[in-house]
């Protein structure tokens, strides 16, 4: 018993911070990679109600994007019709940012209702193509409309190529990833020709930045991708968490049964339960007292347990019970002729029965020694007939007993005695527990038994009176007559032979003259199945069938569970349901009231605080990812041919930074994908030994994880600007500089002879471009609150929107634009705007859902817990 209050003192201890460890990072060797997790769904047979699953998320993906895309559209057209005198010239720039939204309404509202999408798999996709066409012919028409028919002047470019492109790998419901790829691909070889053959067909730098506009497109492509996976990690993760949380809860509450049936086989019902409420508040105490240092962290709780047992007793007293004594005739004979297997074999059969029947007959058994069986009826509620359960209980023993005599082909049989009175009941000890019976009725009912009958129930006067006429009895034994207990209370005693049974199929009567019949009994006679004894259940029933039946109950939950698991902050299902029943309040809709509304926050505080110390497990991926963006916006800023030594020398020292992190943030992967045959396996090189331990800090510390990410976002957005300060120097070397308009600014100076010079400074758009991917990073990183992730694009975009409208204006104002009557500098501006809005509305659903999940399996690991804590 100490065992199990040990067991229950760490579970109570440690369970609540369970979930912690997935921080261990043997334990969580491959739990996010792509290619375990999709095996993992797959083994466990779970890929079906993943692809539900994903389905209702990637439908709340889709939400945002109608209410995103319809945002940009609105905004977009409010824009330029401020800024146009003349309502022609918008014209066809309305058209083209209108009705392609109604046709992505119109084709995506199918994408909405589940029993379509289930009879037609192929919808999503169709319906997909059909939008994403239309808003690309849309935003490719404009360019192409204005430089044949208004000849604007540089040419126009296209609006939105990196936000479609998003589009595709984020929002749009596309099952497969290749399909992604594939329409990205399409998509960014029609933008690549309309950058050839129309913005930059005049300009003498064609090449040049063509290959600026395609590594960027690539680059966003990679990103879209990479973001992709990733949120598939993420939700499948996210997935086999909650299965996992739906198991655990199954294998402790088959665990708790297993508890409950053995404790139970020792002690009654209402007995364990009072003790098992005095063991949880005892632990409930000694956890307190250790949180508070009150106690030593040691205290065994065993220990703590024997001493609250010495002050306190579990005992009741009952009155109106039958008590019931058995004992097997000839069981000293049969341990001298039977071998020792075949005699517990058949004692056990004996007492399986017994048990069966005293459930059946509302009976307590309170324990069997040796061949003796005793129990009580009345315990521990109360029972009207307990005289008649304990008569019934006997006259089934003598036939149970007779049915092993005969397969067996043993000489034995059943003594039994009943007595009615009161008894005192309950558990003596501390270490080892005992339940048990005492009082003056047991020891005369003890006495029926030793001077009663084989094959008869001998029943005292009190019991008979109770039993209302429905026996034949005759008088009592000469032994119980002659016996100085019974005779010093004055017991009478009667014999209760098996002349009906209780399955109420067929009584007898015995011919015998002694016999007397009561008022009441009445004869039946029928027949009976020999063979139809009750079913009996094993202990140690097969733990792999036990295994079988949770993993199948847990596809069962979890099945169910995909109503309660996330799908995101914003969902325009509910308004494409038609069903009233399916507008109900849904599990979801109470999770929601655990977060606050506006920054997410999880209620209490400590747990918000204690998800956001979560490790990252994929940090590595984000750093690498960093340092590909850095390579990208590397490339873009050296076509524009940058000459200065500032440029080269933050370049030098943002690389070997950038590139520094790589190896820490890798190394532990590196090093359990090159040693998966070991166990825990840790470096014995020190230096290696010390890069382990610091790759594993970095993934679960949280300072160190916001100090890289701030550290990665500052280098590129420097290195995007960089090539800012060669420009803004030339003016001030040269204050003669006179602007020449052009698609890539240029700048005319004379030099120190007088003669003018020309300097190519840089493509506008290229610093734009490398900005959208330093934004699309700032909301790469995995366990950053959301709202600080804002905070740093929001500065982000104050610092460019100075840079823009102020600082080098007229550089920006000589680009080209995205309509004809719109300012080049509100066209950078309004691309790093919707850029930030898409990442942060991404961000926030994907976050909301992590915490949800998250959360969910918090509450129900604490409340698990203490439930078990409880006892109950």
């Amino acid at each position: 018993m100490e065992i199990m209050m040990a067991q229950e003192d760490e579970l109570y201890t440690d369970g609540v911070d369970a979930i912690s460890l997935k921080s261990n990072p043997h334990f969580n060797f491959g739990k996010w990679e792509i290619s375990f997790l999709k095996k993992e769904c797959q083994n466990l047979g779970l890929e079906n109600i993943y692809q539900k699953y994903i389905q209702r998320v990637q439908r709340s993906f889709l939400s945002i994007f109608f209410v995103l895309q319809t945002m940009i559209n609105v905004v977009h057209v409010i824009i330029i019709s401020s800024t146009s005198k003349q309502s022609s010239d918008l014209f066809p720039d309305i058209i083209c940012y209108t009705v392609p939204l109604l046709v992505v309404w119109i084709s995506l509202f199918a994408a909405f209702k589940e029993d379509f999408v289930k009879k037609y798999p192929y919808i999503p996709f169709v319906t997909s193509c059909v939008a994403l066409f239309s808003l690309i012919v849309a935003d490719l028409t404009i360019p192409i409309y204005h430089a044949m028919n208004t000849f604007v002047n540089p040419p126009l470019r296209v609006a939105y190529a990196s936000h479609l492109l998003f589009v595709i790998y984020m929002f749009l419901p596309l099952k497969d990833n290749w399909l992604t790829v594939i329409l990205g691909t399409a998509a960014t070889g029609s933008y690549i020709v309309v950058f050839i053959y129309v913005t930059y067909e005049l300009s003498e730098q064609t090449a040049t930045k063509v290959i600026t506009e395609t590594i960027f497109l690539v680059a966003v492509n990679f990103f879209g991708i990479y973001h992709r996976l990733m949120n598939e990690i993420a939700i499948r993760r996210t997935f086999l968490d909650r299965r996992e949380c739906v198991v655990g809860n199954l294998l402790l509450k088959f665990a708790r049964n297993q508890e409950n049936d053995l404790l139970l086989s020792i002690l009654p019902e209402h007995t364990a339960q009072a003790l098992e409420k005095d063991i949880a508040a005892l632990l409930l105490k000694v956890r307190d007292e250790k949180r508070k240092n009150t106690i030593p962290q040691q205290v065994h709780i065993g220990k703590q347990w024997r001493g609250h047992a010495i002050n306190k007793l579990y005992v009741e007293e009952h009155k109106d019970v039958s008590i019931l004594y058995a004992d097997v005739v000839n069981y000293t004979m049969m341990t001298t002729q039977l071998p020792v297997r075949t005699l517990v074999e058949t004692l056990h059969e004996l007492f399986v029965k017994f048990d069966e029947a005293s459930k059946e007959f509302n009976v307590l058994r309170i324990k069997f020694l040796g061949d003796c069986y005793y129990c009580v009826s009345g315990v521990p509620v109360k029972n009207k007939r307990h005289a008649k359960s304990c008569v019934d209980l006997g006259l089934r023993m003598i036939r149970d007993i007779r049915d092993v005599r005969f397969s067996r082909n043993l000489d034995i049989d059943m003594r039994i005695g009943v007595h009615s009175g009161s008894i005192i009941s309950g558990v003596i000890g501390a270490c080892k527990w005992q339940y048990d019976i005492w009082s003056r009725d047991v020891n005369i009912a003890n006495k029926m038994e030793s001077t009663g009958c084989p094959g008869k129930v001998h029943v005292t006067a009190q019991t008979l009176a109770m039993l209302e006429n429905e026996y034949i009895y005759e008088d009592g034994t000469e032994a119980a007559k002659n016996d100085p207990t019974l005779k010093s209370f004055n017991i009478q005693t009667y014999l209760i032979g098996p002349h009906y049974y209780l399955d109420n199929i067929f009584y007898t009567q015995d011919d015998t003259n002694t016999l007397r019949l009561s008022s009441g009994v009445k004869r039946k006679v029928g027949s009976r199945n020999l063979d139809g004894s009750p079913s009996r259940i094993n202990f140690m029933k097969n733990s792999m069938e036990r295994y079988r039946d949770i993993m199948k109950q847990a596809d069962i939950e979890m099945a169910r569970e995909l109503d309660r698991m996330p799908i995101g902050k914003f969902n325009l299902n509910k308004l494409f349901t038609t069903k009233s029943s399916e507008r109900r309040r849904t599990p979801e809709d109470e999770d929601r009231e655990s977060i606050s509304p506006c920054l997410l926050c999880l209620t209490p505080l400590t747990r918000e605080l204690k998800f956001l110390q979560e490790p990252d497990n994929v940090l590595k991926y984000s750093t690498l990812m960093v340092f590909f963006v850095f390579i990208i916006i590397f490339i873009i800023q050296n076509m524009n041919k940058p000459f200065s030594w500032a440029y080269w020398t933050i370049i030098s020292v943002s690389g070997v930074i950038l590139f520094g992190i790589l190896p820490i943030t890798w190394f532990n992967r590196i090093w359990d994908l090159y040693n998966p045959d070991v166990d825990i396996a840790m470096p014995k090189n020190p230096i290696a030994l010390r890069l382990y331990k610091m790759s594993d800090n970095l993934t679960r510390n949280a300072l160190a994880r916001h100090l890289i990410y701030l550290v990665s976002v500052f280098i590129l957005v420097i290195v995007s600007f960089i090539h800012l300060v060669d420009c803004s120097s030339d003016k001030v070397a040269y204050p003669t500089l006179e602007p020449i308009p052009t698609e890539f600014t240029m700048y005319a100076a004379y030099d120190l002879n007088g003669d003018i010079s020309t300097k190519w400074c840089l493509n506008p758009w290229s610093v734009t471009e490398c900005l959208i991917l330093t934004i699309c990073v700032s909301f790469l990183f995995q366990r950053i609150h959301f709202m600080l992730k804002l905070v740093i694009a929001l500065l982000i975009l104050t610092f460019y929107c100075w840079i823009v409208f102020g600082a080098l204006h007229t550089m920006f104002s000589n680009s080209a634009s995205i309509n004809p009557t719109l300012s080049p500098n509100v066209a950078h501006f309004m691309s790093i705007v919707f850029t930030t809005v898409i990442f942060h509305l991404i961000d926030r659903n994907s976050e909301y859902i992590a915490k949800v999940d998250y959360n969910n399996i918090e509450i129900k690991l604490e409340a698990t817990i203490t439930k078990e804590a409880k006892g109950s």
